[in-house]
Order: structure tokens, then sequence, then C-alpha cells
């Protein structure tokens, strides 16, 4: 099977006349234009990986006629999600354009995606990105692992977060703000410690560099405070 197969297969196939009637609640996701970039950022990347869960599934069912779920509700799946962040993005926009947003003065670490990953590791975090759940960022070390993520410039003052490491074999942490070293930690076995940073803004996030591959790092409760 050739992609420009599949491409054919995908587009051949006819929506169901259910989706016409599709409603959706939006949610005004930013409370300033300066965050508005950043967190839609996240739910477009929330959007296309549904997106793309939904395209491999079909494409099993295009090769071995066997699939986790129906072509029907793989269909459903992507036009809800695109429906969801379209209804979202406009509601936003114009709850920015008319200043009736919410004051929010913390975001969580989890509301933003990051726009390089770290891949691989030691243990259970061979070949996998990382793993999120409740705020809590778990990743396998490597040679040169890198979480980084764009923040607004100068909109965030403060940001906290509780680092924790499991069998670390010998690395350095590299906490990244503004697109340069802020601080450097030296961490094995399984470290504990606290951070807190003043003024998060543009590149941001962390650099973790080892010998050996060995070992996972844990970003729990990161928080952003304005």
């Amino acid at each position: 099977m050739s992609g420009k197969d599949f491409a054919k297969y995908v587009c051949a196939i006819a929506l169901d006349e259910s989706f016409s009637s599709l409603t959706v609640s939006p949610e005004i996701f930013a409370s300033h234009p300066d965050e508005f970039p950043a967190l839609l950022y996240r739910r477009y990347c929330d959007c296309t990986a549904i997106s793309r869960q939904a395209l491999f599934d079909t494409a099993l069912d295009f090769i071995i006629g066997k699939s986790k779920n129906m072509v029907l509700d793989n269909q459903r799946m992507m036009f809800n999600s695109s429906v969801q962040l379209s209804a979202d993005t406009i509601a936003t926009i114009f709850a920015l354009a008319g200043n009736t947003t919410p004051t929010v003065n913390e975001r969580s670490l989890s509301e933003f995606a990051p726009f390089h990953y770290p891949i691989g590791g030691g243990g259970g975090f061979q070949l996998k990105r990382f793993s999120e759940s409740r705020n809590c960022i778990k990743f396998g070390i490597n040679v040169e692992a890198r979480l980084l993520y764009h923040l607004p410039e100068n909109f965030y003052s403060r940001f906290s977060a509780a680092i924790s490491g499991e069998e670390i074999a010998g690395a350095v942490l590299k906490i990244i703000n503004d697109g340069n070293v802020v601080r450097e930690i030296e961490l094995s076995g399984s470290p504990k410690l606290q951070i807190d940073l003043t003024c998060p803004r543009n590149e941001f996030g962390f650099i973790v560099k080892a010998r050996k591959g060995i070992g996972s790092l844990s970003i729990a409760d990161g928080t952003f405070f304005r």
C-alpha cells in the first residue's frame, strides 16, 4: 500500500449525515492575548494527536481489515475534535476582543505543549516520548533529553515545580529561560528538589544530559504565576 492509495481511500469515505447536526460547547481558554498563541498551540497539538491516532487506526482497517474502532467512529473523533478546536478558538478571540475573559492568575505546565519533546530513555521509556498526567510529566533520561516550551514574554512573574528522579546514574539538569541556561543541577540516585524561577519567558524548559541513559525524571505541580 502506498500513501497515495491510502489517501484515495480516506477521501472516498463519505461523511455520515449525523455530522451535519454536531453541537459543541465553546470554551474560552485564554485570559489575555499574550498567552493565547501558546495555549492555542497546546489544543492544536491535542487535536492533531487525536487525528493521527484515528488515521493510523483507519489505515489498519484499510490494510488488514481490522481496527480498534469502526471507520465511522474514527471519522467522528477527528471531526468532533476539529470542530471543538475551531469553536474554542473563535469564542476565545471574541472574548479577548471584548475584554470579557475571566482573570486567571495561575497556569499549570500541562496547559502548554512543548515544541521539543524528550524522546527515549532507559527502562520503560525506551522509544517513548514522555508520559503526562495530572500536571506531572515524566520522561526517561538519555544522553541528552530536551523538554522545551515557547512562553509569552514578560507575562508570568514566577514558575515553581517539584522535581524528582529515579535511579539516575549521574546527570546534569539545565534549566532554560529566555533561551539561556540559568541554573545547572547535578543529579544522581533518586533526588528530590523544589525549583522557583522568576520571570519565565520565551524559550523555557529543561535539558538533561547524562553519560548513561539510565533513570527517569519527573516534573510535578509545575505552575506559572501572574
